[in-house]
């Protein structure tokens, strides 16, 4: 029995090594696994931080958003009311029409002669409606 006396604390110290080895292992693996959940963290952080931003961003690009409609919408009836009254003036000045009238035959290819005689204008006003439209003076 002799000899088990000896190799009892043999035994004993190994395992105590490999007990201190394994230990040690497992707190490097521990070590990386918190130094993964602090980059985690901190990952986790910033992205947080810019879904706020992106957020507000997008809170402001909604109320940009609202009030580029209400201001169309405004411009729209402002443009609305405008071609109405160029509507209600066309139609109220009676020389407007002839000149209205005078731009349509000329754009259409009527000569000089005929735009002067359908809507009484003089020489000088015809010749300038053609002129203004690029059309070449027809007689």
């Amino acid at each position: 029995m002799n000899w088990i006396n000896y190799i009892a604390p043999v035994v004993a110290v190994v395992c105590a090594l490999v007990l201190i080895n394994l230990i040690r292992i497992y707190q490097r693996k521990v070590a990386v696994q918190q130094q993964k959940l602090s980059s985690f963290e901190l990952l986790t952080k910033r992205v947080v931080k810019s879904n706020e931003s992106l957020n507000k961003q997008l809170v402001e690009i909604h109320a940009a958003n609202y009030a580029m409609a209400h201001r169309i919408a405004d411009l729209e009836s402002m443009v609305e009311q405008t071609m109405n009254r160029q509507n209600e003036i066309v139609t109220q000045d009676p020389d407007s029409k002839l000149y209205s009238r005078a731009v349509k035959m000329v754009e259409l290819g009527a000569d000089i002669e005929e735009v002067m005689r359908e809507c009484e204008l003089p020489r000088a006003e015809a010749q300038l409606l053609y002129t203004l439209h690029g059309k070449p003076l027809t007689k």
